[in-house]
């Protein structure tokens, strides 16, 4: 079973508008995972898509759409945060390779390390590029992840 810490995430997209720079990464995961199937609805798009996230106080969203088989993405696009968006398309390759996995349980916390850990990692070996406010979040939510984890009776 190939990893999510094989992924091959792209860096930099130059000095183009925000909606080019998203479809550039969305486009080039496409590329590359042929057959992971997503659906991406922004913000700038549909403004109910950026009313959920508020609600929820998040920038974006991947779930699996249990009756087609494809996860639908949700970001909110009104500012370029290119960590949100790998992240999102990293939860779409564990959804394709793991399946459905249930909000707040011990599986779920494991997957966002599991994202977490392998961005960190490509920032560290120069594979992403993040701005530094992106790697504090990063590594902010790898922390309370761990957290949820352990009292959910987990091991880190």
């Amino acid at each position: 079973m190939e990893g999510i810490s094989t992924i091959e995430l792209i860096s930099g997209t130059g000095g183009v508008f925000v909606s080019n720079k998203i479809d550039k990464i969305l486009k080039y995961f496409e590329f590359k995972h042929p057959n992971v199937h997503i659906n991406v609805y922004r913000s700038s798009k549909d403004p109910e898509v950026g009313r959920m996230l508020r609600f929820f106080n998040a920038e974006g969203s991947a779930a699996l759409n249990l009756d087609t088989g494809e996860v639908d993405i949700q970001i909110n696009d009104e500012t370029f945060r290119k960590s949100v968006i790998y992240e999102e398309l990293a939860h779409a390759l564990q959804y394709h390779r793991d399946g459905n996995v249930e909000v707040n349980s011990l599986d779920y916390y494991k997957r966002e390390i599991e994202v977490a850990q392998c961005m960190l990692d490509k920032v560290a070996r120069g594979r992403l590029r993040l701005k530094e406010d992106e790697i504090v979040q990063t590594e902010n939510n790898l922390r309370v992840y761990q957290e949820a984890v352990v009292n959910l009776g987990g091991v880190v």
